[in-house]
């Protein structure tokens, strides 16, 4: 992916972890720059990884003990 330092949609897609629709929503909110090339929407490798990148962090959260395998209590 990104061997020509961009991408169509229909590409991200595929490879995930978002679907076209969320894609097209991400650009339509703002949170997502893209480009028109011909008849094609494609984005930036630079753009994708800062879209990536600005998506929040998991939140942490502690496991208890029951939801260690058995042999590590």
């Amino acid at each position: 992916m990104f061997d020509a330092g961009a991408e169509r949609i229909e590409t991200l897609a595929q490879h995930g972890p978002f679907s076209r629709t969320a894609i097209y929503a991400a650009i339509a909110d703002g949170e997502l720059k893209a480009r028109k090339h011909g008849g094609s929407t494609i984005i930036l490798k630079a753009e994708w990884d800062e879209f990536l990148a600005s998506r929040p962090l998991m939140e942490r959260k502690p496991r208890s003990a029951s939801a260690l395998p058995a042999d590590a209590a």
